[in-house]
């Protein structure tokens, strides 16, 4: 494809993002919701990882930000399993360790079951990592400390909500 040709498909995905958050300015957040799963569904169809990794990070958080805790769970494992799927990287990273912490601590601290359902999703997708990879001491390190800051969180969360065998 010319160079032309994927700078104004860019542009016109900037657009729809850009119309997205409208949406759910506008407390249309199930038209919101509806043009972001189209989207992702599109891109996923084209192979553009990278794009619907984006378009999911940004939909999962306008959502927190709208105190929509459930959808952005929701589009947040969607992300997670787009990152196991990913063929280019499916590799863990700090980025990926602060967006989740990020959206963790936008979760309401009295939710349990919004940030239990969170976690699980996090700590599978990160025991998936580790069982991929089990002689990588260097990985496995890089999760340790990468993930201390929602690891941190999650515990005090639990021990705030007098969850304390858990934490």
């Amino acid at each position: 494809m010319s160079e032309t040709g994927t700078k104004s498909k860019d542009k016109r995905f900037e657009k729809i993002i850009v119309l997205m958050k409208k949406k759910f300015e506008q407390r249309k957040y199930y038209e919101g919701q509806q043009m972001l799963k189209t989207l992702y569904s599109r891109l996923l169809n084209q192979d553009k990882y990278q794009q619907a990794a984006k378009l999911l990070s940004e939909g999962a958080l306008t959502l927190m930000g709208h105190k929509k805790t459930k959808e952005s769970i929701e589009i947040t494992n969607d992300l997670i399993n787009l990152w196991k799927k990913d063929p280019v990287d499916k590799t863990f990273n700090k980025q990926r360790a602060n967006l989740l912490h990020e959206l963790f601590c936008m979760i309401p601290q009295n939710d349990k079951g919004s940030t239990g359902d969170f976690m699980r999703y996090v700590l599978e997708w990160i025991q998936d990592i580790k069982k991929e990879n089990p002689r990588n001491r260097k990985l496995q390190k890089e999760i340790y400390i990468n993930m201390m800051p929602l690891y941190k969180s999650y515990g005090i969360n639990l021990w705030n909500t007098k969850e304390y065998y858990k934490a």
